[in-house]
């Protein structure tokens, strides 16, 4: 029995930490080489660093496959946020865009986020649990809209 659990616990590690490290990696590369680029080059960049990891590591396919699925289960993630109507951010900049074409977009979101700024336009710095605090009143936005964020 103990040689079986042993087996286990070494083939999970040994498809989890190449698989982490792909995650780590697409991270990466979104983060710093394609943050810039739209979303079909950075779906072709990350298909090309899973081929180029397959390549590399053909020897070991337990290993080539888990870092290549770490590369490319991100894309799905982020194919199923857009399906759904939401976007999938790499960083501040593209988290911050995304939230401005959603504000723009949905009026709902609008008010929400017309609560938590002051009327000169500064953010308020002590929101409280009974409302935003110095009487401001919350939006009167339905209870439970959905305002996906991605």
């Amino acid at each position: 029995m103990g040689g079986r659990i042993g087996g286990a616990v070494k083939f999970t590690l040994a498809a989890a930490v190449p698989a982490m490290a792909g995650g780590v990696l697409k991270g990466l590369l979104d983060g710093k080489v394609l943050a810039k680029a739209s979303a079909p080059l950075q779906i072709l960049g990350t298909v090309a660093a899973a081929g180029i990891a397959g390549a590399v590591f053909r020897k070991h396919p337990v290993t080539a496959a888990a870092l290549m699925g770490g590369l490319l289960g991100p894309v799905g993630s982020s194919l199923a946020a857009r399906l759904q109507g939401g976007v999938q951010t790499a960083n501040a900049t593209q988290t911050t865009q995304a939230m401005g074409l959603l504000i723009r977009e949905d009026p709902y979101a609008r008010r929400a986020m017309a609560a938590l700024i002051d009327t000169s336009g500064h953010p308020l710095s002590t929101p409280s649990l009974h409302g935003m605090g110095g009487g401001t009143q919350l939006p009167d936005y339905p209870i439970g809209a959905d305002v996906n964020l991605g």
